[in-house]
């Protein structure tokens, strides 16, 4: 599902809302996560899930090819963890 169909998704379901207010209210809502995010907040949504910023250390690997050693920085990625209804859900669907 992509940002329109879910703008179409929650349209629907309210009642005195024009598509224009509700996509403007989803690119605030995504922007304000995204920001969060960013400046190195962690965000949780009761009933929903949690955003959480996840470092990973610098480290060695070793070419496959050459067997050198190569240097990998430091990465920082967010990870998102589902509350208990959506695994369970998730888990639902795919009996």
């Amino acid at each position: 599902m992509n940002k329109e169909e879910l703008v179409t998704v929650i349209w629907s379901k309210l009642d005195g809302i024009t598509k224009d207010e509700v996509r403007t209210f989803l690119t605030a809502m995504l922007d304000s996560i995204g920001h969060c995010l960013a400046n190195g907040n962690n965000i949780k949504l009761k009933d929903f899930g949690k955003f959480e910023i996840s470092e990973r250390k610098a480290h060695m690997v070793i070419h496959p090819k050459t067997k050198e050693r190569c240097p990998v920085p430091k990465t920082i990625s967010v990870k998102f963890k589902p509350s208990g209804w959506i695994k369970e859900s998730l888990n639902e669907n795919r009996k």
